[in-house]
């Protein structure tokens, strides 16, 4: 029986080790540098929109699939971030955008002081291979006075679309929060 030289076969794995295809990272789309954001005045409404709070299990930087009760994680791709910073950044400048006049941050020592909070937990995000997405969530708006009430809304979305590669489903996925972002600015 002849064996192959230890080096041979050293040399065979590292060039198997160079064909895998490279690891792609993606964002939800929020810009990284504001553009043509006009200054606010001094009393400009300041809008605090907390970390979005996600099921554990989606909370990483895998990409997932559902398929029934099983998860399926990307072996090619990842998120840049968590989950819920990505779509805190991704509401955080659509909630800007359509509120143009309002300061809105994800700081919690926020300049003059928040007058409103918002705090959103997603309950369900789960894209399947069909190419079906479904968000669920509830939001509070929590004003700085104590004494007024808080505002408690929820949505349930579902969308459609392509999931075939990891840019399909990162699409899906920005779609459904950015169907939650309009659907929350609409209740403000």
């Amino acid at each position: 029986m002849i064996r192959p030289h230890p080096m041979v076969v050293a040399v065979l794995a590292l060039l198997a080790g160079c064909a895998a295809p490279s690891l792609q990272t993606y964002t939800l789309g929020a810009p990284a540098i504001a553009t043509g954001a006009d200054a606010l005045p001094a009393t400009a409404t300041v809008l605090r929109l907390d970390r979005v709070v996600l099921p554990d299990y989606l909370d990483t930087t895998d990409i997932t699939l559902r398929d029934g009760a099983r998860i399926e994680r990307s072996p090619s791709a990842r998120w840049a971030e968590r989950l819920s910073s990505a779509i805190t950044a991704l509401l955080r400048a659509r909630l800007a955008e359509a509120r143009p006049g309002t300061l809105v941050t994800t700081q919690a020592d926020a300049p003059l002081g928040a007058s409103t909070r918002l705090a959103v937990t997603i309950t369900r995000l789960d894209l399947t291979r069909a190419g079906s997405g479904a968000l669920d969530a509830t939001w509070q708006t929590i004003p700085q006075d104590r004494h007024a009430p808080v505002v408690t809304s929820r949505a349930a979305i579902t969308l459609s679309g392509p999931t075939a590669t990891d840019a399909e489903t990162v699409a899906l996925t920005r779609h459904l929060v950015e169907t939650l972002a309009a659907r929350i600015a609409a209740t403000m």
